[in-house]
């Protein structure tokens, strides 16, 4: 005994049954207890199946994400895949499995950063640990795990966005073409220091031409954002050509602008 507790070693026998221990002392001031054991008959390693998943996290590009006890970077994200037989149970006895990943098209990239496999390992007692982490805000990065003759598992990680930091704008399309009303939409984007697009609050933001007489705003005045946007049309200032440059401007508040409001061009042919 140490420190109040002792362990005991049981190895399972070969038929599946329900085994009930009863715990003594030779102390008679000591209530004695029980507990049981349920053995089950293992088959042979049929899938792959989700154990644990972190998720989410916060969307970072700034510490360690590895398979220490005490990784540094916010963002990273530790998967646990299990190797289980047609029942449902975890075969313990399986090391050395190499479980491959692939991350599903779309889901994973595009952001503030694209996520990362940061570490991973052969299965040690049925179980095979992955990190990711990630600079992009994503609402559900889809990962499929397989493994050669074993059915696949998916799982699917959140990394969020920090706070709102700048604004951003684009225009769709960015060239204007010449006829009878034309017209174009620029968007403006609430934006993480990350650059993520930051879907929460409610923010008052204007675009405001700072050169050109190409074109001109049918929505003028400052809209607000709904889901970290806002859009704004454009048209033709009569038959003017030339390159127009707009920028994004907050209508109220302030941001940390950690990196500055950038501007958005367009032309009109």
């Amino acid at each position: 005994m140490s420190q109040g507790r002792v362990a005991f070693l049981v190895q399972a026998g070969s038929t599946p049954a329900m085994c009930i221990f009863a715990v003594t002392t030779n102390n008679t001031s000591i209530a004695g207890t029980s507990t049981s054991i349920e053995t089950r008959t293992v088959g042979a390693p049929s899938k792959l199946a989700i154990i644990s998943n972190d998720s989410p996290h916060p969307a970072s590009n700034t510490g360690v994400c590895d398979l220490s006890s005490s990784p540094t970077d916010p963002s990273c994200t530790r998967v646990v895949v299990g190797v289980q037989d047609a029942n449902g149970v975890l075969l313990t006895g399986d090391s050395g499995r190499v479980i491959a990943l692939a991350f599903a098209a779309g889901t994973c990239s595009g952001a503030g950063g694209d996520v990362q496999q940061r570490g991973f390992s052969s299965t040690v007692a049925g179980k095979v640990t992955f990190a990711f982490s990630s600079a992009g805000a994503y609402s559900s990065c889809t990962v499929n795990f397989s493994a050669t003759n074993l059915v696949g598992v998916g799982a699917t990680m959140t990394w969020t966005a920090a706070i709102a930091d700048h604004l951003t704008c684009t225009f769709t399309p960015d060239t204007m073409a010449s006829g009878t009303f034309p017209t174009v939409k620029g968007t403006v984007f609430v934006r993480d220091a990350l650059g993520n697009v930051v879907t929460g609050g409610t923010y008052s933001v204007a675009l405001v031409r700072t050169s050109g007489t190409t074109t001109n705003l049918a929505t003028g005045g400052s809209q607000y954002t709904t889901a970290g946007s806002a859009q704004f049309t454009l048209f033709r200032q009569g038959t003017n050509t030339g390159v127009d440059v707009y920028a994004p401007a907050l209508g109220a508040g302030t941001l940390p602008q950690a990196s500055p409001n950038t501007s958005c061009t367009i032309v009109g042919n």
